[in-house]
């Protein structure tokens, strides 16, 4: 954990207002400055300086958590694609 990271600082508060999801690994959190209704951001619990320094559990933890909030903003908010 970083105390300069925001999302170390978000991870370390369980009381999120915006928070629709968390598990040991990951956790996903509705964009409070949302572009396109449903953004929400998945992130990893522990700070990694950027995706190349992901493990493989962590990795794979993550995309299993984008693959469960992607079903659930689609039907929350229909769209033709999500990035």
């Amino acid at each position: 954990m970083s105390d300069n990271c925001i999302f170390c600082k978000m991870a370390r508060n369980p009381d999120l207002p915006h928070l629709v999801h968390a598990d040991t690994l990951t956790m996903a959190f509705i964009d409070l400055r949302q572009f396109h209704p449903g953004h929400t951001i998945v992130m990893p619990r522990q700070h990694y300086h950027d995706v190349r320094e992901l493990d493989y559990e962590t990795g794979a933890a993550l995309m299993a958590t984008v693959a469960l909030i992607t079903r659930a903003v689609s039907t929350a908010f229909p769209s033709e694609g999500i990035s």
